[in-house]
């Protein structure tokens, strides 16, 4: 069973969309010695954060980010990117923090609430990921990744028929996921479903040939297992 769907590989967070003002100078922002001391264009900031996150420097990155929400405290953009970095940091707590500071503002930003659901599972808090993944497809029902998310969550807790509910619906909204099929392929071995079972590893495999691995093989066993115990 894969974990939380990261979208971007093995980024936790590369497939979300920044929030970018119009501006396409990053490495001007990012050498301005009047703007980094004097600076008042949170946009500017901003920028900078952005410049800096991609370099790497995640911590120069979120003190950017803070100066960008002293110089305008109403911005949801700084407070979203800010906990992205503090998420490639490992700091889960203090990004949920930041991603809370964003939904006050903004209940309805989907991805700085996919953000705070992902930092939430990351620092063990099934139940707040599992609440907030639903809030996602509340405002959104075509993200994918929360279903698929959502589906994974119910699947650790033995909720096997929701769970497969739950890709079905990520399926239905993006089929090219092969980590989703697969996923909804070992909830419905775990209900004795195996044909099922199959034919979903089978297109995870067909997908990505490297994503489902030995689960076919694994589905079959309890199959094989399961034959044996009840005769």
């Amino acid at each position: 069973m894969n974990q939380i769907f990261r979208p971007g590989g093995d980024g936790y967070y590369e497939g979300f969309d920044y929030y970018e003002p119009d501006r396409n100078d990053d490495a001007h922002i990012l050498s301005d010695p009047v703007l980094c001391a004097n600076g008042e264009d949170g946009d500017e900031w901003i920028i900078r954060g952005l410049a800096l996150d991609e370099l790497g420097r995640y911590e120069e990155a979120i003190e950017s980010y803070d100066t960008a929400t002293r110089t305008n405290p109403f911005d949801t953009a700084p407070w979203r990117n800010r906990g992205i970095s503090l998420c490639k940091l490992g700091r889960y707590d203090d990004a949920i923090d930041s991603f809370n500071e964003a939904l006050s503002m903004n209940p309805a930003d989907t991805e700085a609430q996919y953000c705070h659901a992902v930092a939430c599972y990351n620092s063990n808090l099934d139940s707040e990921a599992l609440e907030s993944f639903r809030k996602v497809v509340a405002i959104n029902p075509d993200f994918s990744e929360a279903w698929s998310s959502i589906g994974v969550l119910l699947f650790k807790q033995g909720l096997y028929e929701q769970a497969v509910e739950s890709f079905d619906a990520a399926i239905q909204t993006d089929p090219t996921f092969a980590e989703t099929w697969n996923n909804r392929g070992l909830a419905l071995g775990r209900m004795g479903r195996y044909d099922d079972a199959f034919a979903s590893i089978d297109k995870a495999h067909a997908i990505d040939p490297e994503c489902a691995g030995h689960d076919h093989e694994l589905v079959l066993k309890k199959k094989w297992l399961m034959e044996i115990w009840c005769g």
